[in-house]
């Protein structure tokens, strides 16, 4: 009897462990372009403060597409495409951070023409001695 209570206790905290590792799954949405976003070049004072204006001028840097926000059309359909979480965006990567284990959402943003692609990003290792971060390493330096 003691056996199958330890049994049942194990099962119970390795279903745990795998609800949450499935629950930690991020994916780097890469975008094609900024389409149908409502700020342009031409006013970057709708999206830019004023100190980051002043300071291209005083540097001579152009305000270019990359300063451009990623399109808000694109954001709002990604976050309808099902059950998931938009956690950031990068208007000069021209990205987006999404987290979901629905794996038709992930269909779905995939099928949009505005996505170039969906990458997973693995979690951290918790140590620089951790296998798979010594894996890691030792395959990209031979």
């Amino acid at each position: 009897m003691r056996n199958l209570k330890f049994t049942a206790l194990i099962t119970c905290i390795a279903l745990q462990v795998s609800q949450l590792h499935a629950q930690q799954s991020k994916y780097i949405i890469q975008l094609r372009d900024k389409l149908g976003s409502q700020h342009t070049l031409s006013n970057p004072s709708t999206y830019l403060s004023p100190i980051s204006i002043e300071r291209k001028k005083k540097y001579n840097i152009l305000i270019d597409s990359t300063d451009l926000p990623v399109s808000q059309k694109y954001i709002d359909s990604i976050q309808a495409s099902g059950k998931l979480k938009v956690l950031n965006a990068s208007k000069w990567l021209n990205q987006v951070l999404i987290e979901t284990t629905d794996s038709e959402a992930l269909k779905k943003i995939n099928q949009f023409p505005f996505v170039l692609k969906a990458s997973p990003i693995a979690n951290r290792p918790t140590s620089l001695n951790a296998p798979e971060f010594k894996e890691e390493i030792s395959s990209l330096t031979n």
